[in-house]
């Protein structure tokens, strides 16, 4: 019971620290946001004041929105219903979630390895600068990596029960899943990987339990996710999750990435492309004659994606990233030097398993893949999934991998 609790703690005071104080150095803990690091910033922190204080979804004219995915925003009116607009609530808040993320790591490790393995991904996730960096800025990363660390742990522990094909781990762990998708919409993937599974031949009784608790998953995590859906279609005609979509698809796809080694498999503002100007204001209409301009480019010039898909994937993983702060820029460079290859090998082994919870981390990875694919290569979809990514770097570097009971879950006692 000591060794559980320590596994808990030290990754989570140690987080809690260095957020704090790098939080409170480079930031202040108390300022507004700063929007020239992380423009979208302001949208969520606008929209989030609106909910607490009009219980909208909306700009702060009062106009209704669906600019961004709501999970975000959400979160962070809990925080102003109860403090009112203090940002220092909201960035402690934010740095909580993001400690205990490193505790959630060290217990999803725990349960796949060992307590020291656990203890060390834990506390590797602590003082990652990719980790910590986005706990200073109200940004969806650290509620994203919060929510589905959350949801794989939760369904491992729901998978635990011998009894029960449906518990109250899995409720939970279907709330965290619908949470991860409201606020990043590319999850949405995993529902369909989750029914692709529950589909195949059933085998054995612990297969069916398996297969009957992602059923009931994916049905609960439509339930809680399709009032989204239906609000959008109520008021803006579309039932998409984001207008920020069709941006970000026309930004991936235009004559600069097409063109400019500068921009290939990457993204260019596309408030800046001579296009989009003239095009209805109204926000729903915009966002679909923008995702149409977006479509038209990649069909006027199909060749385009022989070498844009490699570029996206490229930039997803590549260690280096173009930033403006040279101290970051080495920061995270060094991070992902050694992480980006540790974690590149522990994901192929991985694929060998047969391990529901190793599948579960991997669709996590596979819907970052698609994202990259579909929009374009970036460091911060790579960043929201290092909880993930600590996971397979310690199976990288577990010397007795192809020792089964060693590194993946038993199943339970009496099951074959």
């Amino acid at each position: 019971m000591q060794k559980q609790y320590r596994i808990i703690l030290i990754p989570f005071l140690l987080a809690l620290v260095i957020r704090l104080v790098v939080s409170h150095l480079f930031v202040g803990l108390s300022v507004p946001p700063d929007l020239s690091a992380a423009p979208d910033q302001a949208d969520y922190d606008a929209i989030a004041w609106q909910i607490a204080n009009n219980f909208q979804f909306a700009l702060p004219d009062g106009t209704l929105t669906m600019r961004r995915p709501p999970g975000t925003s959400m979160m962070l009116s809990i925080v102003y219903m109860i403090f009112g607009h203090s940002y220092l609530a909201a960035r402690i808040f934010i740095i909580l979630l993001s400690a205990l993320t490193c505790s959630l790591v060290a217990l999803v490790c725990k349960e796949l390895f060992n307590s020291r393995i656990a203890l060390l991904a834990g506390s590797i996730l602590a003082i990652a600068p990719g980790s910590f960096y986005y706990s200073m800025h109200l940004l969806s990363e650290p509620f994203f990596c919060f929510w589905i660390m959350l949801a794989v742990y939760t369904s491992m522990l729901a998978r635990k029960n011998e009894k029960n094909s449906f518990n109250i781990f899995s409720f939970l762990a279907s709330i965290c899943w619908a949470m991860a998708i409201l606020t990043r919409p590319h999850l949405l993937i995993i529902l369909f990987f989750m029914l692709v599974y529950f589909l195949r031949k059933k085998k054995t009784n612990y297969c069916s339990k398996e297969k009957s608790q992602l059923l009931w998953q994916v049905i609960i995590v439509v339930l809680l996710v399709l009032p989204w859906s239906l609000r959008n279609y109520y008021n803006f005609k579309s039932s998409g999750f984001s207008t920020s979509i069709s941006y970000t698809f026309l930004g991936a796809h235009n004559e600069k990435t097409f063109s400019s080694l500068e921009y290939v498999g990457s993204w260019y503002e596309s408030s800046k492309l001579p296009e989009i100007q003239g095009l209805p204001k109204e926000e729903a209409l915009r966002s679909s004659k923008i995702l149409k301009l977006g479509i038209n480019n990649i069909a006027q010039e199909p060749w385009s994606l022989v070498y844009l898909i490699p570029a996206k994937l490229l930039r997803l993983f590549s260690p280096y990233e173009d930033i403006d702060n040279n101290k970051l820029l080495i920061a995270f460079l060094l991070q992902d030097m050694v992480f980006v290859p540790l974690f590149l090998i522990g994901f192929i082994r991985s694929l060998s398993s047969k391990d529901l919870n190793f599948r579960e981390l991997g669709w996590i990875v596979f819907a970052t893949l698609i994202t990259a694919v579909i929009f374009y290569g970036s460091i911060r979809f790579r960043h929201s999934m290092l909880p993930v990514m600590l996971v397979y770097i310690c199976l990288s570097l577990r010397s007795s991998y192809f020792s089964k009971s060693s590194c993946f879950i038993s199943q339970p006692t009496g099951t074959k």
